[in-house]
Protein backbone atom coordinates (compact mmCIF):
# COMPACT_ATOMS: atom_id res chain seq x y z
CA UNK A 1 0.00 0.00 0.00
CA UNK A 2 1.22 3.49 -0.88
CA UNK A 3 1.70 5.92 2.00
CA UNK A 4 -0.70 8.88 1.77
CA UNK A 5 0.78 12.38 1.97
CA UNK A 6 -0.64 15.86 2.23
CA UNK A 7 -0.64 18.05 -0.85
CA UNK A 8 1.94 20.32 0.78
CA UNK A 9 4.30 17.38 1.45
CA UNK A 10 3.82 16.06 -2.07
CA UNK A 11 4.64 19.46 -3.56
CA UNK A 12 7.82 19.70 -1.50
CA UNK A 13 8.88 16.15 -2.50
CA UNK A 14 8.23 16.57 -6.22
CA UNK A 15 9.37 20.18 -6.46
CA UNK A 16 7.46 23.31 -7.33
CA UNK A 17 9.17 23.90 -10.66
CA UNK A 18 8.48 20.37 -11.86
CA UNK A 19 4.81 20.58 -10.88
CA UNK A 20 4.49 23.96 -12.60
CA UNK A 21 5.61 22.34 -15.84
CA UNK A 22 3.55 19.17 -15.47
CA UNK A 23 0.32 20.94 -14.48
CA UNK A 24 0.85 24.12 -16.51
CA UNK A 25 0.32 26.36 -13.47
CA UNK A 26 2.37 29.21 -12.03
CA UNK A 27 4.61 29.10 -8.96
CA UNK A 28 2.21 31.62 -7.44
CA UNK A 29 -0.65 29.14 -7.80
CA UNK A 30 1.34 26.39 -6.13
CA UNK A 31 2.31 28.80 -3.35
CA UNK A 32 -1.38 29.53 -2.77
CA UNK A 33 -2.04 25.79 -2.44
CA UNK A 34 0.65 25.41 0.22
CA UNK A 35 -0.63 28.38 2.25
CA UNK A 36 -4.32 27.36 1.89
CA UNK A 37 -5.18 30.62 0.11
CA UNK A 38 -6.61 28.74 -2.85
CA UNK A 39 -7.46 25.09 -3.46
CA UNK A 40 -6.63 23.38 -6.74
CA UNK A 41 -9.45 23.25 -9.27
CA UNK A 42 -11.05 19.78 -9.42
CA UNK A 43 -9.52 18.94 -12.82
CA UNK A 44 -6.08 19.96 -11.54
CA UNK A 45 -6.60 17.97 -8.34
CA UNK A 46 -7.49 14.96 -10.50
CA UNK A 47 -4.25 15.35 -12.45
CA UNK A 48 -2.31 15.64 -9.18
CA UNK A 49 -3.91 12.46 -7.84
CA UNK A 50 -3.22 10.52 -11.05
CA UNK A 51 0.36 11.82 -11.26
CA UNK A 52 0.99 10.86 -7.62
CA UNK A 53 0.08 7.21 -8.32
CA UNK A 54 -1.85 6.83 -5.07
CA UNK A 55 0.22 9.09 -2.85
CA UNK A 56 -2.51 11.75 -2.97
CA UNK A 57 -6.26 11.29 -2.61
CA UNK A 58 -9.19 13.70 -2.88
CA UNK A 59 -9.18 13.90 0.91
CA UNK A 60 -5.44 14.59 1.04
CA UNK A 61 -5.87 17.43 -1.45
CA UNK A 62 -8.99 19.11 -0.06
CA UNK A 63 -9.24 18.27 3.67
CA UNK A 64 -6.50 20.74 4.72
CA UNK A 65 -8.41 23.55 2.95
CA UNK A 66 -11.66 22.65 4.73
CA UNK A 67 -9.89 22.48 8.10
CA UNK A 68 -8.22 25.83 7.44
CA UNK A 69 -11.52 27.46 6.46
CA UNK A 70 -13.40 26.06 9.46
CA UNK A 71 -10.76 26.77 12.11
CA UNK A 72 -12.24 28.75 14.97
CA UNK A 73 -15.85 28.46 13.78
CA UNK A 74 -18.95 27.06 15.43
CA UNK A 75 -21.88 26.15 13.18
CA UNK A 76 -25.37 25.30 14.40
CA UNK A 77 -27.99 23.61 12.26
CA UNK A 78 -31.22 21.64 12.56
CA UNK A 79 -31.57 18.03 11.43
CA UNK A 80 -34.58 18.17 9.07
CA UNK A 81 -35.51 14.55 9.78
CA UNK A 82 -35.63 14.84 13.56
CA UNK A 83 -35.69 18.55 14.31
CA UNK A 84 -32.71 18.05 16.61
CA UNK A 85 -30.15 20.83 16.95
CA UNK A 86 -26.73 19.90 15.58
CA UNK A 87 -23.59 21.82 16.53
CA UNK A 88 -20.28 21.59 14.72
CA UNK A 89 -17.57 23.16 16.85
CA UNK A 90 -14.26 23.84 15.08
CA UNK A 91 -13.05 26.38 17.62
CA UNK A 92 -9.49 26.15 18.91
CA UNK A 93 -9.17 24.10 22.03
Amino acid sequence: MVEQKTLKDFIENVGRSRLCQILNVTRSTIHKWTTHEQAPRPATAYHLIMFSQGVLSWEAVYKPFAEHDMKGKKIESIDPATGAKITFDFSDK
